[in-house]
């Protein structure tokens, strides 16, 4: 498995990599946690970074340094406990997840509870990347405000395709049996477009 952590390092997820909560509760305990945060390293990831005393920190941490990590953390009377065991085996069981549900959407509507892969959710920009736009509408016409939803902008801003896709479904599954979106569309024409 690989993982792309938040300096854009891809290295291969393997067993054990641990993600520690800790809580900074004076300022020399957030010092030290500003302090590994500002090293790029391959060996932590902070999933939350620090920002106040009395509010968590979530740092991703290679098993090599586990022991290290912890034992400052001790030293430093930094209030944490481990708040995800095996960040490996949440990846697997996912994917093992996600296999299953596409094994069962095979054909069918989209799976709104999935992640979908850049082939699955459409791209052509000027880097020859597809675009994929759509308008929701009972009737086309120049007297109804548009709606936008842009989706994909940034990179790995993955949730944003996930968030139109749900947007299209909501609307187009429940007209005709949601009034709210009944009178949305006789007023208003969704529009959603997602570049990546």
């Amino acid at each position: 498995m690989f993982y792309n952590d938040s300096s854009g390092f891809v290295y291969t997820l393997q067993a054990w990599h641990v993600v520690i909560r800790a809580i900074p509760e004076t300022k020399d305990q957030l010092e030290l946690l500003d302090d590994w945060f500002s090293q790029t390293t391959s060996f932590l990831d902070f999933w939350l970074p620090p920002s106040k005393i009395n509010k968590f920190v979530d740092i991703r941490v290679h098993p090599e340094w586990y022991n290290h990590v912890v034992e400052t953390l001790t030293r430093m009377n930094i209030n944490h406990k481990i708040h995800i065991a095996d960040v490996g085996e949440l990846v697997r069981q996912e994917q093992e997840t996600i296999a299953l549900r596409r094994a069962l959407y095979s054909g069918k509507a989209i799976d709104l509870e999935n992640y979908h892969t850049y082939e699955e959710v459409g791209g052509t920009t000027a880097e020859g990347r597809d675009i994929v736009q759509l308008i929701i509408s009972t009737h086309l016409s120049a007297n109804k405000r548009v709606e936008f939803f842009e989706c994909n902008v940034h990179a790995r801003e993955w949730i944003t395709a996930a968030t139109c896709i749900w947007i299209i479904d909501r609307i187009t599954t429940g007209y005709g049996s949601d009034p709210e979106i009944g009178a949305l569309l006789s007023t208003k024409e969704p529009a959603a477009m997602s570049t990546v």
